[in-house]
């Protein structure tokens, strides 16, 4: 049945809806309810049978847009909101249902999202790269005999074999964040710092479909050429639920055997600076499976970083997502996210592909990508959640590596918790689409610093506790411990026999110190088996 056409079935439907919602329900949960704790559905109507519920949640809309793709940690805690919100920070389970109450729309507030283009900061995790300080450093080229660090202020190198590593500089250094294991703190906090804006991006996107089916349109007719023009639509939706843009293009057309959407608004950010949005949607799709991209700029023309050049106004930060979802409900992503110096850019990998561009570092300075890119491939079930969870990031274009976190997870089964061990380390930069963690730099930037990578990673293993309701770690299975030391481990003493000592301000160590690292060949188990592939190069 075509519900935008049928008025009397719409009307019942949501009338159903109503009486669910004020169970606490989600439309996810509809198909084969009775009774439910704390009120009772009395029955669902004859003309509203199962196929009619599996029309809503696969509207002619929803084929254009991939009705599983959000942007969500593994590893969240319980403890924070699971609620239906689309506020970033819930669990995939949660942000899905959301997702596809969107895409349904059958009422108003369905449409609704929240609006954020402000990058929300990686929270501190003291348990991942603190700030080390040390003495008598054995790997620096020339030490002196007392334990001051004698360098002058700003001094780019250490000379004396004294000084301070800066935050970020040592890998996973204490077993747990409070009560949760320092791995799935730190995959959290990497997923949050980009979550905002996507989560903002692919909610546009999908309150586009939402306004689109309150209006009772359809998409465009399967034919090149085909256009469906939903400014007016969209612009009065988002008025109608605050969201704080103005609407200059919204449209949905079928180009080279694809649903391609685009969303174009003008806004401010929260300092009331204006702000442009620009999101393209190309999806194609099957009664099984789909693929596609998502792709997704903000531009503000005020604000700049002192690694831009003085030739560049403003910033821009963008992303990007290919996407495949098989007939096995598993999906599999590529996000990818970064800042770039100016604006009036394309910062993807040309005019008509639209996967964002790491190799545009190379125009630093001017208008090239300077802060922050970040890589998530993630490959999952999406019922059950297990699946692999590749995620690097990258300070600055210059690096000479990417840090890399992967985690590859189990569901539950049984009695039987999720788990699974997750590994830390370094491998190539972004611009050379890193996959997993190939080694360690024990020494990223102390005196006498190599990052040839030596052939070890760290682990922790995982598992879900109910009790806490965070991922714990399995200490049997800990490997994390070396010394801040091109070689990970140290006799002791530097090379005038002096005894070497470090300390994150919690801990001191000195004396010898061998390292537990694991072999990287065990890398060979993390890492994406089916690429999401790349849509507009198909």
């Amino acid at each position: 049945m075509h519900l935008s056409h049928d008025i009397g079935a719409r009307r019942r439907l949501c009338q159903l809806l109503m009486t669910l919602r004020s169970c606490l329900l989600t439309v996810g949960l509809i198909a084969g309810l009775g009774t439910t704790t704390g009120c009772e559905i009395e029955s669902i109507p004859d003309e509203l049978h199962s196929n009619d519920l599996k029309d809503v949640l696969e509207s002619a809309l929803t084929k254009a847009f991939p009705r599983d793709l959000v942007l969500a940690s593994p590893t969240r805690s319980s403890r924070l909101s699971q609620a239906m919100s689309v506020a970033s920070g819930g669990s995939y389970a949660a942000k899905r249902r959301v997702l596809q109450r969107m895409l349904s729309g059958t009422l108003p507030e369905d449409c609704r999202f929240n609006f954020k283009v402000a990058p929300r900061p990686s929270r501190p995790i003291g348990c991942y790269g603190p700030a080390i300080t040390y003495t008598n450093h054995p790997d620096a080229p020339a030490t002196d005999e007392d334990w001051v660090d004698n360098d002058p202020p700003n001094t780019p190198n250490d000379t004396d074999g004294d000084g301070r590593l800066p935050t970020g500089d040592v890998g996973i250094w204490r077993e747990y964040q409070n009560d949760e294991a320092c791995a799935a703190a730190v995959l959290n906090s990497k997923v949050s710092s980009i979550e905002a804006q996507v989560d903002t991006g692919i909610y546009a996107m999908a309150s586009l479909m939402c306004h689109a089916n309150q209006a009772g349109v359809t998409v465009p007719d399967v034919s090149d050429g085909a256009d469906l023009d939903l400014t007016e639509v969209v612009a009065s939706g988002f008025e109608q639920q605050d969201v704080p843009v103005t609407v200059s293009k919204a449209s949905i057309k079928w180009v080279d055997n694809s649903y391609v959407s685009e969303l174009i608004a003008e806004g401010l950010d929260p300092s009331e600076r204006p702000v442009r949005i620009k999101c393209r949607l190309r999806h194609r799709s099957n009664d099984t499976s789909y693929r596609g991209k998502i792709s997704c700029l903000v531009e503000s023309t005020a604000g700049n970083t002192h690694s831009c050049g003085p030739s560049a106004t403003g910033m821009t930060r963008a992303f990007s997502i290919n996407y495949l979802r098989n007939t096995d409900s598993v999906i599999s992503y590529e996000a990818r996210s970064a800042e770039f110096c100016g604006t009036q850019l394309r910062p993807w990998l040309s005019d008509s592909n639209y996967t964002l561009d790491a190799k545009s570092s190379e125009m630093r300075g001017s208008l090239g990508w300077v802060n922050n890119f970040n890589v998530a491939k993630f490959q999952f079930n999406v019922e059950s959640g297990s699946g692999q969870y590749v995620f690097a990031w990258q300070a600055g274009g210059r690096d000479s590596h990417s840090r890399i976190l992967g985690l590859k997870i189990g569901a539950a089964s049984n009695d039987v918790s999720p788990s699974g061990c997750a590994y830390f380390g370094y491998g190539p930069r972004v611009q050379e689409d890193p996959d997993r963690p190939q080694g360690m730099i024990c020494n990223w930037a102390g005196p006498g610093n190599s990052h040839v990578l030596q052939d070890v990673v760290q682990r922790q293993c995982l598992v879900w506790d109910e009790v806490s309701g965070y991922f714990i770690s399995e200490a049997s299975k800990l490997a994390i411990t070396y010394a801040p030391t091109n070689s990970c481990s140290t006799s002791g003493v530097d090379a005038l026999n002096q005894p070497f000592s470090y300390s994150d301000g919690v801990t001191t160590t000195t004396g010898s110190v061998a390292h537990d690292l694991v072999d990287a060949g065990q890398m060979s188990t993390i890492g994406i088996t089916s690429p999401p592939g790349d849509i507009d190069a198909l």
